[in-house]
């Protein structure tokens, strides 16, 4: 089967219950299916394997948990996750075994990151998924200051303006437009109320860290 866009132009509720009722007839008939869609839900959901393409061009083939946690370059680090992953530009410092990057202004040391071994000295790109932040909490940590705070009954979305020197600049591929590009987002679960223009401590563990090359634009 071929499915272009089945969903498009359905209300939100109606979406969600026709890809359940997607899922289970192909489970039933299991018919190879080829679906077109440009939701990322739609495809994290559903797909045994996912075809990532930007302008034509094939950017990554993987099972929905593999592009999440190992996104082949900026383009789909930025278009794979609700939110889209962080991604910053910074400068990395190695010194033996210590490895340290520039985040909000403050030394953040990311040695247990697993790509740590193949890093070298130099300007970077940082990816962190709003998901993988905490408040407070162990691990490398840094201060933001919110802009904006979305509350959601269990969940909040909070947004912080990127300093100058971690924004990508406009000839990176990304999926977020360059005004949500340019923005900071935590994605908390069952946090403590937070409030606009109030300096907030935030939190990652290291191996939660993605590590992108600024001139390929390739995960490392």
């Amino acid at each position: 089967f071929l499915m272009d866009e089945p969903l498009s132009n359905l209300d939100a509720a109606l979406r969600a219950r026709m890809r359940t009722e997607i899922s289970s007839l192909h489970n039933r008939l299991r018919v190879t299916t080829v679906y077109v869609t440009h939701d990322q839900t739609e495809a994290m959901t559903m797909a045994d394997r996912i075809v990532v393409l930007n302008e034509g061009e094939i950017q990554q083939i993987a099972t929905p948990d593999d592009i999440f946690a190992r996104p082949a370059n900026v383009f789909v680090a930025s278009f794979m996750g609700s939110p889209g992953m962080n991604l910053m530009r910074t400068a990395l410092a190695r010194s033996g075994e210590a490895l340290t990057v520039s985040l909000f202004g403050t030394e953040v040391d990311l040695s247990g990151a697993p790509a740590a071994p193949r890093l070298t000295d130099g300007e970077i790109f940082v990816g962190i998924r709003p998901e993988h932040l905490q408040i407070g909490g162990e691990g490398p940590s840094f201060e933001i200051v919110p802009s904006l705070v979305e509350r959601l009954g269990s969940e909040q979305f909070v947004y912080a303006g990127l300093p100058d020197a971690h924004k990508m600049g406009a000839d990176v591929a990304r999926a977020r437009a360059d005004e949500q590009a340019d923005t900071f987002i935590g994605r908390f679960m069952n946090a403590q109320k937070i409030e606009v223009g109030k300096p907030l401590p935030v939190s990652f563990a290291s191996d939660n860290t993605h590590f992108f090359d600024p001139r390929t634009q390739r995960a490392i």
